[in-house]
């Protein structure tokens, strides 16, 4: 494969450790040598890149050597660099336990707009630009030959697709052994939908935030509030303590996925009382606090909802808005969750908002993501995750 090489048209600083290069600092490619989204592979510095003409970051850079691929192709570049990758996260205490983890964070790991998350029986890819989809069909490849008895699932959706105007991915591509969508995680097993989930099937950057939550339960507390539940991982991180759970979300699927994961790791299911709230948080929560309904345990672990800067202070007010509803029907000397991943709300911002509700919170955790969710100090952005466990005084 012939690969070209890009040029850049201005004196960088950092130049080694630049994982961007933006459109205003590189000679742009002739336009036979792209693809129809205007995206072709290149060398720069001596390193695999994606060049995108359209996009402001014009050059992401990966950590695959040139080298590798002119001695043997992408694919094996690939599959050694995806091997080492692999090596360096089963160094970490959770991968040795066989749960589920991510493989490769985009940028952070080397591979922009790839993601790759492993649930045992399952791998879970995702491509997430035009850029990335030039990637995938080697990742795959390279997947297989080390991995050959899981089974690859892509789901490349989201919101830069949408903007490239890609088409949304979801179906197997590789298919081998014995096939199940339960897994590991967080000590607990728990069953995911791929084909109708968010993501790629689990939010496995909570993880040690998860684990934390056990830290403060005590057999005191009875009860729970689930918000936004998808498929129920807090409520099953409490399921050793709690016995009456309620759980809000908009997906009806995702309700009843969770019910069967709290049940599976009760301890005595005959105990156990859960509620299934489908539809609007915010009425629902409206609902609950007019019923005076209180709990001993509170989440709020909502999706996005600033998906851009320019919805950051609409974002703030819902933030605002629901955490307050929350908090209403939280017991006195109880827990509370807040968590965001909204990458364009940051640790500060947050914490204000938090801060401007009234309420006496004591803080007891600051949870970031998972280890395995790769934070290199040279991609230009901060950690997306933020989640506080407070103490309501």
């Amino acid at each position: 494969m012939n690969i070209p090489t890009i040029s850049l048209n201005s004196k960088i600083k950092n130049f080694h450790t630049r994982q961007i290069f933006y459109s205003n600092e590189v000679n742009h490619l002739a336009p036979e040598l792209l693809n129809p989204h205007g995206s072709a592979l290149v060398e720069q510095q001596g390193r695999l890149a994606l060049y995108s003409k359209h996009q402001l970051a014009a050059i992401r850079m990966t950590r695959i050597s040139m080298e590798s691929i002119n001695n043997h192709d992408i694919e094996y570049a690939l599959r050694q660099f995806l091997a080492q990758l692999q090596y360096d996260k089963q160094q970490f205490y959770f991968v040795q336990q066989e749960e589920a983890f991510r493989l490769c964070h985009g940028d952070h790991d080397g591979l922009p707009g790839i993601t790759i998350d492993c649930y045992n029986s399952t791998t879970v890819v995702q491509s997430s630009s035009a850029a990335s989809d030039l990637l995938m069909p080697y990742v795959i490849q390279a997947l297989v030959a080390l991995m050959p008895d899981t089974a690859i699932f892509e789901r490349s959706t989201g919101q830069i697709r949408e903007i490239e105007k890609l088409g949304s991915i979801t179906q197997w591509q590789y298919l081998s052994g014995e096939l199940t969508q339960t897994t590991l995680f967080a000590g607990k097993r728990i069953m995911f939908d791929l084909i109708n989930g968010q993501k790629t099937g689990l939010f496995l950057d909570q993880r040690l935030n998860l684990i934390a939550l056990r830290n403060y339960l005590h057999k005191e507390m009875t009860s729970m509030l689930d918000i936004c539940s998808y498929m129920g991982a807090w409520s099953v991180a409490a399921a050793d303590f709690i016995d009456h759970f309620t759980l809000i979300d908009q997906s009806k699927a995702a309700l009843a996925m969770a019910k069967t994961n709290i049940e599976e790791n009760h301890q005595n299911t005959s105990s156990i009382d859960i509620e299934l709230e489908h539809g609007d948080i915010f009425e629902t929560l409206k609902k609950l606090k007019a019923e005076q309904q209180y709990f001993d345990v509170v989440v709020a672990d909502p999706p996005a909802f600033a998906k851009s800067k320019k919805h950051i202070p609409e974002a703030k007010r819902a933030y605002q808005r629901l955490f307050k509803l929350a908090l209403s029907c939280l017991n006195k000397g109880g827990l509370f969750i807040a968590c965001s991943c909204s990458r364009h709300i940051d640790e500060t911002t947050f914490f204000e908002i938090l801060q401007s509700l009234s309420y006496d919170l004591v803080l007891l955790h600051k949870g970031y993501s998972s280890p395995c969710h790769t934070q290199s100090i040279h991609v230009d952005y901060h950690d997306y995750l933020k989640c506080y466990i407070f103490k309501l005084r």
